[in-house]
């Protein structure tokens, strides 16, 4: 699931399509005031990169849904199959019902 569907997820994303030289260029501006720096600041590189990593977030939502549901999966199969920690299966179980990602 993380290799095959998230990955895919990431890669979809293309990291410049809501971030314009104009949004860079306000944002360093804004950080440095009028004198040009060689080097971009902390706080103007963290807005930037808070923005774009905002975007990662329904994406990784997705998939701990998907991977939380492949375990209750397994384990109500495991507690099915009479295996042979069934009180450990039942606890897991029980658990992961209460959590409810």
């Amino acid at each position: 699931m993380f290799h095959q569907i998230f990955a895919g997820g990431i890669r979809d994303i293309d990291p410049f399509d809501t971030l314009s030289d104009s949004d860079i260029r306000t944002v360093l501006h804004n950080a440095s005031g009028s004198s040009p720096s060689l080097f971009v600041s902390t706080q103007s590189f963290e807005v930037l990169v808070k923005q774009q990593i905002k975007r990662l977030h329904d994406p990784s939502e997705q998939c701990v849904q998907m991977i939380y549901e492949e375990l209750i999966r397994i384990l109500t199969q495991l507690e099915q199959r009479r295996v042979s920690y069934p009180f450990l299966c039942r606890c897991a179980l029980n658990k992961s019902s209460r959590a409810g990602v």
